[in-house]
């Protein structure tokens, strides 16, 4: 049987199609397989191309179907196995979540590839930029965002990178957080202290500080501290702030007034409180970063005194019933309001005494009649309704009795005969001025006024009748009270009738 020649040619190529089913087609021995990616850094679970060139011996592109196998030390590259188009198969490469350098290689027959290295997540962080928003916090802390810029070798970001943030004060909320697309990591820092902070990825770091600001230190110091109506006050300020330049100062005085002192770290500033009250002096202090300071004082403006006063009385230690001058003295200081009146007040319950709208010193007389201690008080009231005083002590004491002796001669006359009287008065030291001196001849006579004897006085009466008479004279001084002394007297009949 003869068989024509198309007919083993179709056996024969159906025969290699049977081959070709069951036998991948593979590069021809001495072949060059040249493998390249898409992108050398990729981010966990990031993927890209991967192109493998197979080039005959020849320098020919092998057939279109050569078969060429994949493999990856890190990550998974998909498909495996990828025919040729055109001299070229591709595949994908993935990286899985755990980060490294992946090496791909390329296989076909006998023909391999060098490796190419992918760099997967944190294997490819070159550095890390750290930038803190506010950059400083108030004096007491707050909160500032920390902001990680994940970069590789071409400064380009990286996403899904893990960031360890650090802090040597405060707390972080998250401690650790993952890029975004845009290759930032965030966190919080809440802090009351000055903190160094940090953030790590991969190999690299980057550290700076957020600051708390010192706060102003503000001491506001008056002179007088107690001042009155319409007197100036000087404020001695003085701003300390170790971290921060001051930027302004205003002073509020508490009565309506408030005064710019500009960027001061010292000033002296002189106010006058037209009205008595307490007042609250506040002085706020403006950083160039805006932080604001606050101290307060507060000073008791008393109102303006009265017109100066004083008051003396001679003698300060008086008997009982014996004048005391009181000296008042007033001296209206210039600019001040007209006297209106001045009155003294004894303090015996006495009724107290005008002096009128005097100027200067004026003198006033007054008797205590009983021994104690007192305080006499003077009130001067000025045409604007002010009143100022001045007290002075005075103890009374009781005052010594006037002393009195009487004596007769004879000491036993006859009827007709005068009998003389001597009245001896003596006024020891202190005691009050005899007023008058009675003598009472105790006969039914009228009583006999000596007047205001002092020392030794005589007098003469008649006893008209026989009997015994008792002579009683009575000495009186200017406090009211009363001295006696009598005597006896017998009256005999004359016996040369």
């Amino acid at each position: 049987m003869r068989v024509s020649t198309s007919y083993l040619w179709c056996l024969t190529a159906a025969a290699c199609c049977l081959a070709c089913d069951s036998t991948p087609l593979v590069a021809p021995t001495e072949s060059t397989l040249h493998l390249v990616v898409s992108d050398t850094i990729v981010p966990s679970g990031g993927s890209t191309t991967v192109t493998a060139r197979v080039v005959e011996s020849a320098g020919t592109p092998v057939h279109d179907g050569t078969v060429v196998s994949f493999s990856a030390t890190l990550g998974t590259v998909h498909p495996p196995e990828a025919p040729t188009a055109r001299g070229s198969a591709r595949a994908t490469f993935t990286a899985g979540q755990a980060s490294g350098v992946a090496e791909i290689r390329a296989y076909s027959g006998v023909a391999v590839s060098e490796p190419v290295q992918v760099t997967v997540g944190a294997a490819a962080v070159a550095s890390v930029r750290l930038t803190i928003q506010p950059g400083s916090l108030p004096p007491g802390g707050g909160e500032a965002t920390l902001t990680a810029l994940v970069l590789d070798v071409n400064q380009n970001p990286i996403p899904n990178v893990r960031v360890v943030f650090g802090t040597t004060a405060g707390t972080l909320r998250p401690g650790v957080a993952a890029t975004g697309g845009d290759g930032e990591a965030r966190t919080v820092l809440r802090t009351t202290a000055t903190a160094d902070v940090s953030a790590s990825a991969g190999g690299a770091e980057a550290a700076a500080t957020v600051r708390v600001d010192t706060p102003t230190e503000i001491t506001i110091t008056p002179t007088p501290a107690a001042p009155v109506a319409g007197q100036p006050v000087t404020f001695a300020l003085t701003l300390v702030n170790e971290t921060r330049a001051i930027r302004g100062v205003t002073i509020a005085f508490g009565d309506g007034e408030t005064r710019a002192l500009g960027a001061v770290a010292a000033a002296t500033v002189t106010h006058t409180y037209q009205e008595a009250g307490v007042r609250t002096v506040t002085v706020r202090a403006t950083d160039v970063a805006g932080h604001v300071a606050v101290s307060s004082i507060v000073i008791e403006v008393a109102p303006p005194p009265g017109i100066p006063v004083t008051l003396s009385a001679a003698p300060a230690e008086p008997v009982a019933g014996q004048p005391v001058t009181f000296t008042v003295t007033i001296t209206p200081p210039n600019g001040a309001p007209a006297v209106r009146d001045v009155t003294i007040d004894f303090g015996d319950g006495a009724k107290a005494e005008s002096l009128g709208a005097p100027s200067g010193s004026r003198t006033v007389a007054h008797v205590y009649g009983a021994q104690g201690s007192y305080i006499a008080t003077v009130t001067v009231a000025d045409a604007a309704g002010r009143q100022s005083r001045a007290s002075v002590g005075v103890t009374v004491r009781a005052a010594p009795r006037i002393g009195v002796e009487l004596s007769a001669s004879p000491a036993a006359p006859v009827a007709g005969e005068p009998v003389t009287f001597t009245v001896r008065v003596t006024s020891p030291a202190g005691a009050p001025a005899v007023r008058d001196v009675v003598i009472d001849f105790g006969d039914d006579s009228e009583d006999e006024s000596l007047g205001a004897v002092n020392g030794s006085r005589t007098v003469a009466h008649v006893y008209a009748e026989t009997g015994s008479y008792i002579a009683t004279v009575t000495a009186r001084d200017v406090a009211g009270r009363r001295s006696t002394a009598s005597i006896g007297i017998t009256v005999e009949a004359d016996s040369s009738e």
